[in-house]
């Protein structure tokens, strides 16, 4: 949302809502800095996408899709996989949860701690909604990154956002780009970490 054109900035964003749902939380974004053109966008990006899949296989399949709660209906395993990256994943590893309990997404304490997450992440972006402020943006793309309960390993790519911000504030002098460089290559590290091996595949 860093586009000057606010409209074509919430298309895109739309757009990747069709794709990856945990995006939807970045709606909050353009909502609570009162962006409306930008939300306009993304409404005329997901109508068109909803026109396209009604022409295509059907409203009645696609909300038979939407209807079947696939989150509940995966194996326990999707949940927990190696490279799931998720907070939901840690958390049922953490706690040694099995198929019994449940998927770690229903844990109150999981939902907790996502709750936190979120609400402070929008606490920050409306106390600076009278700036630009990308930081907001970025810091609640790896909030919806975290509680989202599918995140996979591969979804790291997408720190290169955030990575760039951090980049392009504090690399002015040579101690704050010399830091810079160590936080990031310790983020790509510990992302791609999994098993006593690194994979950058994604990277």
């Amino acid at each position: 949302l860093g586009l000057h054109n606010r409209t074509l900035a919430g298309f895109f964003l739309g757009s990747t809502l069709v794709v990856k749902p945990y995006t939807a939380l970045l709606l909050f974004y353009p909502f609570l800095r009162r962006e409306w053109r930008a939300l306009a966008g993304t409404s005329v990006a997901l109508s068109l996408a909803l026109l396209h899949i009604s022409s295509t296989i059907g409203l009645s399949s696609f909300l038979h899709y939407v209807e079947k709660d696939i989150p509940h209906k995966l194996p326990f395993y999707a949940h927990v996989q190696g490279n799931n990256q998720s907070l939901a994943s840690i958390f049922a590893h953490l706690a040694h949860l099995s198929a019994a309990d449940g998927i770690p997404a229903d844990q109150p304490l999981y939902l907790a701690v996502a709750i936190v997450i979120i609400s402070s992440t929008l606490v920050r972006i409306i106390s600076r909604r009278s700036e630009t402020d990308l930081f907001g943006f970025a810091a609640l793309l790896l909030a919806a990154l975290l509680v989202y309960p599918n995140t996979l390993e591969h979804y790291s790519a997408l720190l290169i956002i955030p990575c760039l911000l951090l980049w392009q504030r504090y690399s002015e002098s040579l101690g704050s780009a010399i830091a810079t460089t160590a936080l990031i290559t310790s983020i790509y590290l510990l992302t791609g970490y999994h098993g006593g091996k690194f994979s950058f595949v994604a990277h």
